[in-house]
């Protein structure tokens, strides 16, 4: 009987020691679950934090500028062909002889 009582504390030590190596490993296995969920959400929170604080702004800066740039050179092209327009309606053997009129200058603009 005392072998088997022997047997008996050394099986019990065992499987409380195995217990708390369970508990620990499980306490563990949580722990770094939450860990790499933290992780992740940093990981995936930082970019898009960055991306409405800084970086939407200065987009929508840029496109609105882009826009205004696209206006601006419609807007010159139409002065362009308004221009043009203007220079297709002139004939210029009237200019030439309008200008040959104005005293003391010639036609190429320089004094006589």
């Amino acid at each position: 009987m005392p072998d088997r009582d022997k047997k008996l504390d050394e099986i019990y030590k065992l499987v409380r020691s195995n217990n708390k190596m369970l508990r620990r490993m499980k306490r563990n296995a949580f722990l770094g679950t939450i860990l790499k969920i933290v992780l992740y959400a940093i990981l995936l929170g930082v970019p898009v934090y960055l991306y409405f604080t800084i970086f939407q702004p200065i987009l929508a800066e840029v496109l609105n500028a882009y826009t205004q740039i696209q206006a601006t050179g419609a807007q010159m092209q139409d002065v362009g062909n308004q221009i043009q327009g203007v220079t297709d309606a002139i004939p210029l053997n009237e200019l030439q002889g309008l200008l040959n009129v104005i005293p003391g200058v010639d036609f190429s603009g320089t004094p006589q």
